[in-house]
């Protein structure tokens, strides 16, 4: 009797590279994910796909996904994408319970903008100060703090300045992302990057600002 081997799963007989490279042909050549300048990571781990990375809405990581399954030899996706609205609410609560800070949203407002948060508002001390951007550094998913804000007894003098500073940089995106020329809105603030954390197309455009 004739034994035949049984179909082999996609995943077995597809380089994992060549299923990465798809991956992020495919992720690219959404439009929705492509204009608002996801950075999205992708590992292959044995027919699981993980996904990390920084989008603008918890919609472009649903459908990020959603594009990933679909990809021949994906058998598993792992989303672990962050979401700016996810790193606003999460700064929000460290900011309010913090027993060095106790800020809340009507005091500061916090702008997340691909892992890139800057804070804005007045505060009553340097020392309260330094301790919310500090407490910024272990929210998961920032890459990049932006300090926009301002001491009480100083911010009168200083007026309009969180409407004068901003402009608009062009730079290029890292080419592993799949992005083009992308435009970032990037504040003049002091900034600071936190360590160990991968580059993304938004931090290339701050760090050319901050360099140039």
């Amino acid at each position: 009797m004739a034994v035949r081997a049984p179909i082999p799963h996609p995943a077995e007989v597809i380089d994992e590279n060549d299923v990465e490279t798809m991956i992020l042909e495919r992720l690219y050549n959404n439009e929705a994910l492509r204009q608002s300048k996801a950075s999205i990571r992708v590992q292959m781990m044995g027919g699981l796909a993980l996904l990390t990375g920084n989008v603008r809405t918890e919609t472009h990581a649903e459908l990020a996904e959603a594009i990933v399954r679909r990809v021949p030899g994906v058998r598993q996706v792992r989303n672990e994408i962050i979401t700016d609205a996810g790193i606003e609410n999460e700064t929000a609560l460290r900011l309010a319970l913090d027993p060095n800070v106790r800020l809340t949203t009507d005091q500061v407002t916090i702008s997340s903008l691909l892992g890139s948060v800057m804070l804005t508002g007045k505060v009553e001390s340097e020392a309260k100060k330094e301790a919310a951007l500090t407490a910024l550094e272990s929210v998961h998913g920032v890459w990049e703090i932006v300090d926009g804000l301002e001491i009480a007894a100083s911010a009168g003098r200083r007026g309009g300045a969180v409407a004068a500073v901003a402009e608009t940089a062009t730079v290029e995106a890292p080419a592993a992302n799949g992005h083009g020329v992308s435009t970032a809105f990037v504040p003049e603030w002091p900034r600071k990057t936190k360590k160990g954390k991968a580059a993304t197309p938004l931090s290339a455009a701050a760090r050319a600002r901050v360099s140039g």
